[in-house]
């Protein structure tokens, strides 16, 4: 009877060209240290949009974090962080990255 009440949901958070768990022998050209994007939806009384996407994207807020550099087409050591504010008007929900910028030649 419970199941009846139930709901939940799925989306593709991001898509990564290339990811490991462990150390690789590419060493990318340091181009800038400690840059951070974020990518934010809003809800007007937590379930409105306002925002163009849905859901925050991962590349978008990678896309943040690297631009404004004239160089840089990969980040390293990086960090992916969730941002929740719940409140009564209204909800926002970021992805934020964190990392070193690099590039690839």
């Amino acid at each position: 009877m419970l199941a009846a009440f139930a709901a939940g949901c799925s989306y593709e958070a991001a898509v990564l060209p290339l990811v490991s768990n462990q150390d690789i022998d590419v060493e990318p050209k340091l181009v800038k240290r400690d840059v951070e994007g974020q990518s934010c939806v809003f809800r007007a009384l937590g379930l409105i949009p306002t925002s163009r996407d849905m859901t925050p994207r991962v590349e978008d807020a990678m896309e943040d974090a690297m631009q404004g550099a004239k160089e840089g087409n990969v980040l390293t050591d990086v960090v992916l962080y969730s941002d929740i504010t719940y409140t009564i008007l209204y909800s926002k929900e970021c992805l934020r990255v964190t990392g070193d910028l690099g590039t690839l030649q």
